[in-house]
Order: structure tokens, then C-alpha cells, then sequence
């Protein structure tokens, strides 16, 4: 148990018996001067994790989890039985292997081990070991082991291998002869001339200037048609906007119209209320300009055309409020217009 000296901003650690300041102790609730008996350095060097301390709960949780991952069983697809986990080796991405590691064994010894005849996957015949090509092992070096194919049938692969290239420079040396090697003289005299080589190198220049002209050539005119394809659909997209706006204004005039129809008035009264006011009724500033006759109550929403839901506003404050209701435009407009409006409705 700590001691307890005079000065109570002293304390004496239980672990080095060295006395330091409280500061130096962590809080308690139940220890005396409500700190700790061990200081905040032997707490750090007993119990922190840098130190390699393990609680009891995280020893028993390892245990746990290793017993379980040991009665965990997964079927080798090698030889088809069910393994431990632990009988799986892990690749480097962390994956657990298909094979487990005595099939894994068994197959990388008989891999190295020398045969007398192995069986060709290309023609299916039993061949003696001579007729292979040996390859070495990548993930083993100083090892080698048989090809999985003949030499006779590696030659007919699609595949250009080393093989295939080396057979068939040797035919093409034995059908032709002409090679500096076999006949000096020969190869000598059927060398082309410095003017044929100058021709030559000519016609491929201009071949390849043609070439490139084309490819330019080509490119300018699918670039022209792609620009030719661009206007003309931005011309269709305005053309049927324009028409789209020209049917909406030729609608809400009409609907202006009926609604002044039915409650008796005419576009002159328009005209004449608007040539009456000079103020706005919604915001109160002075309308500069022609003047705006705003429906209260807009007729999307069931508003009439009567005079008491017309009301004179300037084109700023009938255009942001658009076909709301005003209740709902007042709401995110300044507090001057908010009272004018709810003065207006009342």
C-alpha cells in the first residue's frame, strides 16, 4: 500500500519506491489522495502494450480462437480429404491453399524426381524422357523438371517459343545455303546495289508519308463530322425548347384571358390599374419601369382574376415568386416584406 507522507502533494510509487508529486499518478476513485499506487513510468512500462503485456481476457481470447480455427476442416482438392486448418499453408496474399501441405510435398518431390517415360498432353503417347524438353523451376532454383508436351508436338504450338525459332532458323538454313557463312561469295553478289537500296528507302518514306497523309486526311473529316453532328443536335434541342416556351406563354395567356372572362373584366383594366400604382404592393419600393399585375393567389392554384386577388408589384418581386402561393414566397423574403404581405392578406 502507498505511503502517505506530511505533504499531501506527495506520494511514494509501490513499484520503484520513489516518492513524486500526485501529478506523476493516475486518478482513482478508491486509492488514497484518489491516485494510484504505481506511478504513471511503471504503469507505462508494466502494462502498456509497447511493453508486450497481454491482459487475461486477451490471453483467453487468443486461446479461444486458436481452438476454434484448429476444429475448423477443409476438404484438400488433391487428395479429397478433410484437413485441420493448420495442415493448409497460406499464399502471399494470406489466402488459404486449395492442397494442403503433405499433397503440396508429395507434388513438388515427384516433380524433381528423374522418370524414365512420361505421357505427351498434346499427342497422348508415352514417350521416353529424352523426348522432352526439361524446364527449370522458377520458385526453385538449381531444379528442374520435364515439359508437359513432346518436342515434336512443342514445335507445332501457335506460340513462338525458343524452340520453334531455333528449328526454324536451322531448316531455313538447310533450304536455302545462301547464308554469309556457307557461301561468302554468293551472299555478296546477291546484295543489292547502294541506288537499289537508296530506292528502296525512298518508296517506304513516301509509302509511310502517304500513309500518315491518310490517317491525317481521315481524322480532319471525322473530326468535321462529329462537329457537323454536334450543331445540328444542339439545333434540334433549341428548336424544341423554343417551340416547348412559345406553347407555354400561348397557354398561360389563354388562361389569363378566361380567368379575366369570367369575372368580367377586360385587358384594359390591367392596363389601367397598373398606369395607378407607383409603388410596390409587396416590397414597397418604387416600380421602375413597366409594372407587373401579380395573381395572389396564383390561378395554378385555384386564384381567380378577381380584383381582390390582383395586386401591382415590380418585375423583381412577381418573377421571384413565380407560381408559389405569397404565404409561401413571404417566408424567404426580409422581415419588411413579410409584414407588408401578412398587412396585405389581412
Amino acid at each position: 500500500m502507498a505511503e502517505v507522507h506530511a505533504s499531501a502533494d506527495v506520494k511514494r510509487c509501490t513499484r520503484c519506491h520513489v516518492e513524486r508529486s500526485l501529478v506523476q499518478f493516475h486518478r482513482s476513485r478508491t486509492g488514497r489522495l484518489g491516485r494510484h499506487s504505481v506511478c504513471k513510468n511503471c504503469h507505462r512500462e508494466r502494462w502498456s502494450v509497447a511493453s508486450g503485456y497481454v491482459s487475461p481476457s486477451a490471453q483467453r481470447r487468443r486461446i479461444e480462437s486458436a481452438a476454434r480455427k484448429s476444429s475448423w476442416r477443409r476438404e484438400c482438392r488433391k487428395c479429397g480429404k478433410l484437413q485441420p486448418q493448420s495442415a493448409f499453408s497460406r499464399s502471399k496474399s494470406g489466402k488459404l491453399r486449395t492442397s494442403c501441405e503433405p499433397c503440396r510435398e508429395e507434388n513438388r518431390l515427384g516433380r524433381h524426381t528423374p522418370v524414365e517415360q512420361k505421357t505427351c498432353v498434346g499427342c497422348a503417347a508415352v514417350k521416353p524422357a529424352s523426348e522432352f524438353y526439361r524446364r527449370t523451376d522458377k520458385r526453385h532454383p538449381g531444379k528442374s523438371y520435364l515439359a508437359s508436351r513432346c518436342k515434336a508436338c512443342w514445335v507445332t504450338l501457335p506460340c513462338r517459343t525458343r524452340a520453334r525459332r531455333i528449328e526454324d532458323r536451322r531448316r531455313a538454313a538447310a533450304r536455302k545455303g545462301k547464308g554469309y557463312r556457307a557461301n561468302p561469295s554468293a551472299w555478296k553478289e546477291n546484295q543489292p546495289s547502294s541506288d537499289e537500296k537508296t530506292l528502296r528507302l525512298r518508296a517506304i518514306l513516301i509509302g509511310s508519308t502517304i500513309r500518315a497523309w491518310q490517317r491525317f486526311a481521315l481524322s480532319e473529316s471525322a473530326v468535321e463530322d462529329r462537329k457537323r453532328k454536334n450543331r445540328l443536335a444542339y439545333q434540334r434541342r433549341y428548336k424544341l425548347h423554343r417551340e416547348s416556351e412559345i406553347r407555354r406563354s400561348r397557354d398561360g395567356k389563354r388562361i389569363r384571358r378566361e380567368s379575366l372572362a369570367r369575372a368580367g373584366l377586360s385587358e384594359l383594366y390591367l392596363v389601367a390599374i397598373r398606369s395607378s400604382c407607383d409603388e410596390c404592393e409587396y416590397c414597397g419600393r418604387p416600380i421602375a419601369g413597366r409594372a407587373h399585375v401579380d395573381h395572389v393567389i396564383p390561378l395554378s392554384q385555384g386564384g381567380t382574376s378577381d380584383p381582390a386577388n390582383l395586386a401591382v408589384v415590380c418585375a423583381e418581386c412577381n418573377l421571384s415568386k413565380g407560381t408559389a402561393s405569397i404565404y409561401v414566397w413571404a417566408k424567404a423574403q426580409p422581415r419588411h416584406i413579410q409584414e407588408r404581405v401578412a398587412l396585405f392578406s389581412t
